[in-house]
């Protein structure tokens, strides 16, 4: 009797423990098992085209006000004038020609636009006095011309574009003169205000790439830059 007891006691324990290891080992596989994450949302392409422009947007966007801001400070910095080659006279905001009596921006990036906002632009200059002036104006072809003849005589005006009128301006101390390239579609020129052979559709513009001149339509989505001028012997 005694013996069946301690018997059937015994395999009670072994049960016991059997069954504990089991369940611990479920646990432990329940704990070990990784969850997946949902898999994302399968985009449509007009999704991904539409994500893509407000990323494109935003990232523009973020661009834009960071150059705003830099030229606002450099803008209102405490810069010393500057004489180079003593005929340009660099001031804060503005440069002085003394040969022709021609005031140019010193910042040759202000906008980029067509020919009819570039009017707009130099418009909102002279409301806001830009520099200390309110008679600012878009170039005439005359005008432009004095900065190419002037890049030429350094050797700055090569058919290549290697040394382009850009490198001499920005080497002097003019802020953001766009190079471009000699591709005629670039959009990298600047507007003059003189039409081409008396056409009113079209512009003359300038390459600061080589120094060459085009004929360009005044088109709501041609986009070139516009170089504000004022003054003139």
């Amino acid at each position: 009797m005694y013996m069946n007891k301690a018997g059937s006691g015994g395999c009670g324990c072994i049960t016991i423990l059997c069954v504990s290891f089991v369940l611990g080992s479920i646990l432990n596989l329940c704990e070990k098992k990784e969850v997946s994450p949902p898999p994302p949302p399968v985009q449509t392409e007009n999704e991904r085209v539409q994500q893509k422009a407000k990323e494109d947007a935003a990232r523009l966007e973020a661009e834009q006000k960071k150059e705003k801001a830099e030229k606002e400070k450099r803008n209102k910095s405490k810069l010393p004038v500057v004489t180079i080659d003593k005929r340009f006279v660099f001031s804060n905001m503005i440069v002085k020609d003394k040969r022709t009596g021609l005031i140019w921006t010193r910042d040759a990036n202000l906008g980029w636009q067509n020919w009819n906002d570039s009017l707009k632009l130099v418009k909102e200059l002279n409301q806001r006095n830009y520099g200390g002036y309110s008679d600012w104006r878009l170039p005439s072809e005359k005008d432009l011309r004095t900065l190419i003849s002037y890049a030429k005589s350094k050797g700055y005006a090569e058919p290549s574009g290697y040394r382009g009128p850009s490198q001499l301006f920005n080497q002097m101390g003019f802020y953001d003169v766009q190079h471009g390239h000699i591709n005629y579609m670039s959009g990298y020129y600047y507007w003059s205000s003189t039409n081409a052979n008396k056409d009113s559709y079209y512009a003359r513009v300038v390459s600061m790439h080589n120094g060459y001149f085009y004929s360009e339509l005044k088109d709501i989505n041609s986009n070139h830059y516009a170089w504000p001028v004022r003054g003139g012997n």
